[in-house]
């Protein structure tokens, strides 16, 4: 009956052992207890693990002389994070009203892949430049203009291609790319609302002398 019930009591340790939860702290403490790397593997693969994996965590883990073979466990152990989606930036479609001009323009900017020409939704209202979820009061423009259009030559008609324009209100340089006529309409618009600023040509040395270099 001695042997029955000290049979049943392995039974029960062993199983208590298997649902152990390892941590960071448990894993630290078998390496300075001085089990081998070999051991605490079998340990960790054997059991339930909420391990930190952080860069962080790992740097930890290593500063406490935890070998590399029982980190690369508890990687494994660990499930992998799930990629974070990209940012959708709103796009507006271009909407014409008595208050000003909205246009679906691309705007140089810096995104999740460096500076490039992202879709972007500009307004022009009587008191600001919208862009996407920022705004620049109409009194900080300095001065707005377009570059020179390409033509592009087809079939002996010469038809406008993609226009840009470019403003600033003396510290930043805003550049938008988009079809003519909604280039045109921005363009209106700050006249009509901002009549003071200057605009034009970026060919003209007054404009151009405005324009911060980038």
């Amino acid at each position: 009956m001695r042997l029955h019930w000290l049979t049943v009591l392995l039974l029960v340790a062993a199983s208590a052992a298997a649902n152990e939860t390892l941590d960071n702290d448990v894993v630290t403490r078998l390496v300075k207890a001085g089990l081998s790397a070999d051991v605490i593997v079998l340990k960790i693969q054997q059991s339930e693990g909420r391990f930190d994996v952080s860069a962080d965590g790992l740097i930890a883990l290593k500063t406490a002389g935890v070998p590399d073979a029982v980190l690369k466990a508890m990687l494994l152990k660990s499930p992998a994070a799930a990629p974070v989606p990209p940012p959708v930036r709103p796009v507006a479609q271009p909407v014409e009203s008595a208050a000003g001009h909205c246009a679906s323009v691309r705007y140089y900017t810096s995104g999740n892949g460096g500076w490039d020409w992202y879709p972007s939704s500009v307004c022009v209202t009587a008191s600001a430049i919208a862009i996407d979820e920022q705004n620049v009061p109409l009194d900080q423009v300095v001065a707005h203009c377009s570059p020179h259009t390409p033509l592009i030559d087809v079939g002996g008609t010469s038809y406008r291609g993609t226009q840009e324009w470019w403003f600033t209100d003396g510290r930043e340089l805003h550049k938008f790319r988009g079809k003519s006529e909604d280039i045109d309409g921005l363009v209106s618009a700050v006249v009509r609302a901002h009549p003071s600023s200057r605009h034009g040509s970026c060919g003209d040395k007054d404009i151009a002398r405005l324009l911060p270099r980038k």
